[in-house]
């Protein structure tokens, strides 16, 4: 009874410092965690927490904190490389997501790929007119030709003058920026330029803009034949015309249906329909920028029978309807 009595005082003592030795290594092993993931600002010494530090043999305990730094260290260098790894990964493939989408714009336009209508060779941007919209084409468009424009000359030419107004240029200046060429064998090459005939400037035409320039000469010599008149077209001029429209009509290749949408044979096919379209005015607001734009003036005297145009340098200053082609 009496060795047990003894035994008691010695075992708490015991129970005490392995209590004491247990908080000392945890409280030893958040420190370094912190300054492992916190390095701190200044150094400083630890203050020891117990005088029963010094119940053990220093060596001891030495050799376990060794240990427990080591486990820790161990952990903090896996978690390192842990979150290395995730960032890495990440940046992986958020550049081989943007490389694929510039790779696969770049590969669809050089493929033919992109709108019909947009720019393959690289010269106009191909956001410029984009993305497609749906259009209504009536009687409000500045370019609407009405029915009764035939009914006399006069109202003919009233009618060329307009569109020509509004046209004014099918023409952007290079800048030194060549667009490529799709030969008819199918090898590429840079595009020659275009000179303009007052300055003799690089240009390009673009192709919408001599379609368009191509609808009012045919609409001009439409409305001179109707009264027996010769326009100042020449009939090769005007074939040349009809096929530019007939190329952009099939290259479009519209599949929209129509029909009599206000009473069967009640106006036309077309009347109150929208269009799935590019955007003329973004095209034009984009080419009438002076950086690129030309403008012409007609010289020509009022009732002369041919158009006598030259350049307009420096390019003029337009109104907001002029930049996008509605004026």
């Amino acid at each position: 009874m009496g060795t047990l009595v003894q035994e008691i005082p010695r075992r708490l003592k015991r129970t005490a410092r392995v209590d004491t030795y247990t908080y000392y290594v945890r409280t030893r092993a958040m420190e370094k965690l912190k300054t492992a993931l916190w390095p701190p600002s200044r150094d400083y010494s630890t203050v020891r927490t117990s005088q029963s530090d010094d119940d053990e043999p220093q060596d001891v305990v030495e050799e376990r904190l060794r240990g427990d730094l080591a486990i820790l260290e161990s952990n903090v260098w896996c978690l390192r490389m842990s979150l290395l790894i995730t960032v890495s990964a990440l940046l992986l493939v958020t550049t081989f997501a943007v490389f694929s989408r510039v790779c696969c714009v770049r590969s669809s336009l050089a493929c033919g790929k992109g709108h019909i209508g947009s720019d393959p060779n690289g010269f106009v941007p191909p956001n410029i007119g984009e993305p497609p919209r749906w259009t209504l084409f009536d009687s409000t468009s500045p370019y609407y030709i009405p029915e009764d424009t035939f009914d006399d000359l006069d109202k003919t030419k009233m009618m060329a003058k307009k569109l020509k107004s509004l046209h004014n240029s099918s023409n952007v200046l290079l800048n030194g920026k060549f667009a490529d060429w799709k030969k008819p064998d199918g090898t590429v090459a840079k595009l020659p330029a275009y000179y303009s005939t007052v300055s003799n400037r690089q240009t390009y035409i673009i192709r919408s803009f001599h379609q368009m320039h191509c609808l009012i000469s045919i609409t001009e010599e439409y409305g001179h034949r109707v009264h027996n008149v010769a326009s100042q077209w020449a009939p090769q001029h005007v074939a040349h015309c009809l096929n530019a429209i007939r190329e952009a009509i099939m290259c479009l290749a519209d599949a929209t249906p129509m029909t009599y949408v206000n009473g069967f044979a009640v106006g036309h096919v077309t009347d109150d329909q929208q269009f799935m379209c590019r955007d003329w005015s973004a095209l034009r607001k984009w080419a009438n920028d002076p950086v690129r734009g030309i403008r012409y003036k007609n010289l020509a005297p009022e009732g002369a029978k041919h158009d006598q145009y030259t350049e307009i340098i420096p390019f003029p200053e337009l109104s907001e309807l002029e930049k996008v082609g509605l004026a």
